[in-house]
């Protein structure tokens, strides 16, 4: 029986085998080592993260920004307690505390000055070990996507887990691909944005599209930033709120 599989192979083209097997990767795959292609030349270097720190690039495609987000635990090269096997007299000599984020926000061609944006904050030690424990889990068990879309937001995402770097990119959103590692990280770095970013400086909508000229007819969509709204969003006197009260028909 092996011997008949094995020349059942021999006869294969290379990219109807299996990628375990020597075939193409499916996309989305987690790789060892940085993606393939630099995000940008302006950031830091990837060892400034540190053995635990990750960085996540998120690039809408119809949006006028691009956005790169850096997490370097505090102290730098500081231990991160994983979810299993927890070595507690390590994390009191060596444990994280605080986790330094560097948000840039890169403006393209039609966005207006400054281009480059950026921002310093920190972000609870729990909630970052908490992110990092779910792309764990998902990143065990993720064998790659089933295919691509066209458009969406590209997702890359860079992780040091104690010196080890592993990466994945992806555009496929949850709604497709509910396990997909990369995808799933996009919703947890808006909401930290959202909850210790800085105001006005964060997408409102998760596939962080802000700008997009023709949607300005359609203001409900909230791709914009979230600057502060008294009232909240769709209320009050913003531009969805006149939307809403005009008469269905004249939507």
């Amino acid at each position: 029986m092996l011997l008949a599989g094995a020349t059942l192979l021999g006869g294969c083209e290379r990219d109807t085998l299996p990628h375990w097997l020597g075939g193409p990767r499916p996309p989305g795959m987690i790789i060892e080592g940085p993606l393939a292609e630099p995000v940008n030349p302006r950031l830091e270097a990837l060892r400034t993260l540190g053995r635990n720190g990750m960085r996540v690039s998120i690039d809408p495609s119809f949006g006028d920004y691009g956005y790169v987000v850096d997490f370097i635990p505090r102290p730098f090269d500081c231990y991160l307690a994983p979810g299993r096997g927890f070595d507690e007299e390590r994390h009191r000599r060596e444990g994280c505390w605080m986790i330094a984020v560097r948000y840039t926000i890169f403006g393209r061609d039609e966005a207006p000055e400054p281009r480059i944006r950026r921002f310093r904050f920190y972000v609870p030690e729990e909630e970052y070990r908490d992110v990092v424990a779910d792309f764990d889990r998902l990143a065990r068990r993720w064998r790659g996507s089933d295919g691509g879309v066209l458009d969406g937001t590209s997702v890359g995402v860079e992780q040091f887990r104690e010196g080890r770097l592993r990466s994945i990119e992806s555009n496929a959103p949850t709604m497709f691909e509910p396990d997909n590692p990369a995808a799933n990280m996009r919703l947890h770095v808006h909401r930290l944005l959202l909850a210790y970013g800085p105001t006005g400086a964060v997408p409102r909508n998760s596939d962080f599209t802000v700008g997009r000229r023709e949607f300005e007819e359609l203001p409900c969509m909230a791709q914009s930033f979230d600057e502060p709204d008294p009232d909240g969003f769709g209320a009050g006197e913003d531009a969805c709120a006149r939307d809403l009260a005009r008469p269905p028909r004249l939507r």
